[in-house]
């Protein structure tokens, strides 16, 4: 589920944000501004490089796309007036006019040609090339046309179009430590204290309207109970889903906030090495899981804040289908499975294990206890 908490007041608002970069200003004066309080450092802010939740998320403030996904994950036109399919191999784009950076330039089919072909130079090694496959060239039809040519017809290419543009030119922010490029989107960025905090100002020039916000200081604190205590004093006024669930009945009885409760899209999961002797085995993998108790954990230790996922897809995604396989938790099943993968129980109900995996998660204090929550079962 998605958890948002503000304090009541005339501000109802539901951003998703989190921040990072490698530089530092002086400080600003945040009497006008709200306050938000994360979990965690975003990894990297230029678009082209940003791949974690946090700096994605900071990225759509700051930056517009071609396209843009709205709750239910479908794309919508953003920078993109029109997008046509020509034939199955060929997309052409149409700019919205009348929009500009925050450095005050205007934002064309240059920008956007640039930015791709800079996500395709394996110098600049950007993790976003990999999933630019299938593009084959960018072409600048005039100032505001742009053509993206396949090597193959691609359906996925659409979810592409999501990336933030940045300004024909622009340093690449990750091989530089430079701040990152100028945006066009509603926010600037004003300053940045690492690991501390992140200020953005408003756009008065935006292209959509300004802000009715004077700006955002988004405060790193990766403590749960800080993050609850900041905000019981007033100090933080905002918060979305870094919230502990045992947290919940006890900010309804001891704060005035405004709690809000949505079905979300993100979702959990185990990733596995397919290459690992042990794991590489298909029969262990339905075993791990089948011996898991999804449903314990969700209520026991998620407070019922959450739905088993049937995929990874959220129900709340325009392309869901619950109609798949499903694999509902069966421990004397995945016995049997590990007997079946070569792996038997060297003495039955003793304490010699079958044998043994690593599982690496982070240090949040949640996911620990969900970590050793899976080692038990």
């Amino acid at each position: 589920m998605r958890i948002l908490l503000f304090l009541p007041g005339p501000l109802v608002f539901s951003l998703a944000l989190l921040a990072s970069c490698h530089f530092a200003s002086a400080p600003i004066d945040p009497a006008d501004y709200v306050v938000l309080a994360i979990e965690s450092n975003p990894l990297q802010l230029d678009p082209r490089y940003a791949t974690d939740a946090n700096s994605v998320r900071l990225d759509g403030l700051m930056y517009n796309a071609l396209l843009r996904a709205n709750d239910k994950l479908e794309l919508q036109p953003e920078l993109a007036l029109t997008v046509e399919q020509p034939d199955d191999k060929t997309y052409e784009v149409e700019l919205r006019r009348g929009v500009r950076f925050h450095n005050g330039n205007p934002l064309t089919a240059a920008d956007v040609k640039y930015t791709y072909d800079s996500i395709l130079d394996r110098k600049f090694q950007s993790p976003r090339r990999a999933a630019l496959q299938a593009l084959e060239s960018v072409d600048q039809i005039d100032a505001s046309r742009v053509r993206f040519r396949l090597s193959r017809p691609y359906a996925p290419f659409l979810e592409q179009l999501t990336i933030g543009i940045v300004p024909a030119g622009a340093a690449h922010a990750a091989m530089t430590n430079a701040v990152p490029p100028s945006g066009s989107g509603p926010f600037i960025l004003e300053s940045m204290e690492p690991g501390e905090k992140i200020a953005l100002k408003a756009n008065p020039s935006y292209w959509q309207g300004a802000p009715k916000l004077a700006g955002l200081v988004v405060k790193i604190i990766p403590d749960a109970i800080v993050r609850i205590l900041e905000f019981k004093k007033g100090t933080v006024q905002f918060l979305q889903n870094d919230i502990d669930p045992d947290v919940l009945p006890w900010l309804k009885q001891n704060t005035a906030a405004h709690i809000e409760t949505h079905r979300g899209t993100t979702f959990q999961y185990i990733g596995m090495n397919l290459k690992h002797p042990i794991l590489k085995h298909r029969e262990v993998r339905q075993a791990i899981a089948q011996a898991i108790d999804r449903e314990g954990m969700i209520r026991h230790l998620l407070k019922g804040g959450a739905t088993p996922a049937t995929g990874l897809l959220s129900p709340v995604n325009w392309a869901y289908s619950g109609d798949v396989a499903q694999w509902p938790y069966d421990p004397e099943k995945a016995k049997r499975l590990l007997d079946q993968a070569g792996y038997p129980d060297p003495d039955g109900d003793g304490p010699l294990p079958r044998f043994k995996l690593s599982f690496k998660t982070t240090n949040v204090d949640l996911r620990i206890r969900m970590a050793e929550a899976i080692k038990e079962q």
